[in-house]
């Protein structure tokens, strides 16, 4: 359903519904805020219809929602949230994050921080690699966008 708003934005019809899944995703995500499987969605949509601070609002609501008490013990959730921190680091890689505060991308390198420390035991993990890889990217677009 995503692809069909990214397809025709100019359609009323297109509008009409758009509107609506917008109104039913956020009534959605505000009486189920703890499924996670719903951020990701939310995230998803509002990518389609360029939305792209809500978008990392809801990328990052997604990855604090699966990191529960003791999440970093678990291998299995350990590897579910470096899949996901990965897609919130692209967030703030991406094309559209230029319109993002610097502050923005101070605060992400607290985030990733915290994950990779309390991930190091799994450092092994391709995505752990992947992910600090993204870290370090982050770390010098900042850098450039305080010389802007």
């Amino acid at each position: 359903f995503i692809d069909y708003f990214k397809e025709d934005e100019e359609n009323k019809e297109a509008i009409f519904l758009k509107e609506q899944l917008a109104s039913l995703l956020g009534r959605i995500s505000s009486i189920l805020p703890s499924k996670t499987e719903i951020w990701d969605i939310y995230a998803d949509f509002n990518l389609a219809i360029h939305q792209y601070q809500k978008v990392l609002d809801c990328r990052l609501k997604h990855v604090r929602q699966l990191q529960s008490l003791n999440w970093f013990k678990d291998e299995s959730k350990v590897k579910e949230v470096l899949k996901y921190e990965i897609k919130l680091a692209h967030c703030y890689l991406s094309d559209y994050s230029i319109n993002f505060p610097v502050k923005t991308f101070s605060s992400s390198k607290l985030h990733f921080k915290s994950v990779l420390r309390k991930t190091s035991l799994y450092s092994e993990l391709d995505d752990h690699k992947e992910l600090t890889t993204l870290f370090d990217q982050i770390i010098t677009k900042e850098a450039e966008l305080k010389k802007k």
